[in-house]
Formats: structure tokens, sequence, C-alpha cells
């Protein structure tokens, strides 16, 4: 007779496993680009501003030129706002502007007011110091409202020649600073 095996069933035990979250750290969220860019702007204009704000307030522009006449001749034509039509730029930018004159003619005191195009505004100009060998004229802007500017005129004289040195100066606020930044004083002035 055959042998009986005998095997003992095992009994199979199924338990449930239940799956636990392993801990990671919390993903940090990065800004949107949009954000990116809305803080570097910031950053630009801040940069911006403070390189205006640091400029400095006082200006000077100058020229010169050399003229064919004597220094008194040439002082002559420069103390008298009346002989201004023959050679001033403002000129050609608004050949109808219309000017009114206060006495006296000539030298300290004199005044010249004028009213013109959009180019040249409207002010007056008043000599305020005239010796051999120079004028200062303070010009009061009314429009644009510039303010108060200066001019100095400087003769030098050279054998049968002067030399002709024009300064304008004034002070610059805030927004001169930042509109010069952009367009350049010399071609604002």
């Amino acid at each position: 007779m055959a042998k009986k095996s005998t095997v003992k069933k095992k009994k199979i035990s199924v338990t449930s496993v239940v799956e636990t979250p392993v801990a990671t750290a919390p993903q940090e969220k990065k800004p949107p680009v949009i954000m990116k860019v809305l803080i570097g702007i910031v950053l630009l204009v801040g940069v911006v501003l403070l390189f205006v704000s640091s400029q400095p307030t006082r200006y000077i522009i100058t020229q010169q030129i050399t003229i064919e006449a004597p220094a008194a001749k040439v002082m002559g034509e420069v103390n008298d706002f009346h002989n201004w039509v023959d050679w001033s730029p403002w000129e050609k930018m608004d050949p109808s502007i219309k000017r009114t004159y206060e006495k006296p003619d000539t030298g300290v005191g004199a005044v010249c007011n004028w009213v013109g195009n959009e180019s040249v505004g409207t002010g007056k100009m008043v000599i305020t110091e005239s010796d051999s060998d120079h004028i200062n004229v303070e010009l009061d802007y009314q429009f644009p409202p510039i303010g108060k500017l200066f001019y100095r005129f400087d003769f030098t004289p050279n054998n049968k020649e002067t030399l002709v040195s024009w300064q304008l100066y004034g002070d610059d606020d805030f927004s001169d600073k930042l509109n010069h930044l952009f367009s350049g004083r010399d071609k604002t002035v």
C-alpha cells in the first residue's frame, strides 16, 4: 500500500498593507516670472532715481567765438538789448518775437521783456553787471516755467580781435536733471 503523505496545509493569511506617506520637505514655491520682471523693473527705476538725484544741481554751458572787432565795439553790441536782434540765435527760432524795453537803454538796469513762440518762450532779461571786460544778464522765464538763468559774457581783446566767452548757468531741480539725463542739457537749453 502506498504511503499516504502527510502534508500539513499551511494557512495563508492576507493582511492589508496601508502605505504610509514618507515625510518630505515642503517644496518652495518659486515666484512667477512676472514677479521677477517687476522686481527687476523696480530695482532699475531705483538705481536711475538715485543716479539722477546724485547729479550736481548747478550747471554751466560755455561757448566761445573770436570776432574781428575791438572789444569795446563787441561789448557795445551786447550791452544794449536793442542790438541783440542782429545776432541773437533766438531770432532764427522765432522771427516774430515781440519785445518791449525799459530804461536805461544800455548797461546795468537795462531790461528787455519778450513774448515768443514755444521755442523761445516768454520772459524778461536784465543786465545786472557791466564792466570793461564782462556783462552779466539775468533771465527770468515765465513760460516755460524754467525760472532764473544767467548769462555771462567775457571780452578778451587780442590785437584787432576779441575773444568772446559766453556762459549760461543755472540750477536744475530733480525733474530738470531727469529730463537732461535722457535728452542732454545742451540740446534742451
